[in-house]
Order: C-alpha cells, then sequence, then structure tokens
C-alpha cells in the first residue's frame, strides 16, 4: 500500500480511562485509503509554533468508515493531542504504513499477546478478524 498526506476531520473524541482518549477522523471530501489492520498513520501538530508529529497505530478496523487513534497521555505530542485535539478540528495525518498485520503474517488461527503500547494493534487486528470471521 502507499502512504498518502491527507487532512482529516475529527468526528469524535471518547476517553476510554482517565488518560486514554480515542479519536476518530474522516476525510473532508471523498474516502479513506485501503488500511490493514495493525498499520500505523502519523499525525502532525504544532506545539509552541514548531511542528511535530507522531507515528499512532490504528486502532480502528479495516471495515471502519474512519480513521481511529487511541492515545494514552504520555510525552509530548501525545499530551497536546490530549489538551486540544477536539471534535470538529483538522489534522494532518500520513499513512497508512506499516508491515505488521496478519495479511503479511497469515495463520488460521492467530494467538494475539500484547502489553503496553502493542495493545493497540492487536486490537484492530482482532476487530478485523471479528468482522471476517464471528
Amino acid at each position: 500500500m502507499t502512504s498518502t498526506s491527507l487532512t482529516l476531520r475529527c468526528i469524535g473524541r471518547r476517553a476510554d480511562t482517565h488518560d486514554v482518549a480515542s479519536w476518530q477522523f474522516v476525510p473532508q471530501t471523498g474516502s479513506l485509503p485501503a488500511v490493514l489492520a495493525g498499520q500505523c498513520v502519523t499525525l502532525h501538530t504544532e506545539i509552541d509554533g514548531k511542528p511535530h508529529c507522531r507515528a499512532y497505530t490504528l486502532s480502528s478496523s479495516p471495515q471502519d468508515a474512519y480513521w481511529q487513534v487511541t492515545i494514552k497521555d504520555v510525552g509530548l505530542v501525545s499530551h497536546h493531542l490530549h489538551q486540544t485535539l477536539q471534535e470538529g478540528d483538522e489534522i494532518r495525518v500520513d499513512g497508512p504504513f506499516g508491515d505488521f498485520n496478519l495479511t503479511a503474517l497469515p495463520c488460521e488461527r492467530p494467538l494475539l499477546l500484547s502489553a503496553g503500547s502493542g495493545i493497540t494493534p492487536m486490537w484492530a487486528m482482532l476487530r478485523d478478524e471479528l468482522a471476517k470471521r464471528p
């Protein structure tokens, strides 16, 4: 898949825990590029007048009509997004990219084990597998 640079609009923000939130994004027009569960996107923002970016794994399923990122409030960019990114805002996003997915590593019955931030690609892969094989 080819990585693309897009401007997306935030259509939702959900507090998952006291320090984790999820944001959903859609394009202003058209549709999102195809994505594989487990792939990442890069979010671009400005902090104190300086450009910053950080990669986040999509927590949405490829079947969703939006891209979702789930972010813990740790680190400069993540904290900034927690403080500022709201529904209706636009953000530049590059992606999708990455080879960590079940299409690249096919198996009949995957066993998904994770810890820490590794839960995000696993969540996307699980949602994708459940959509394909309930």
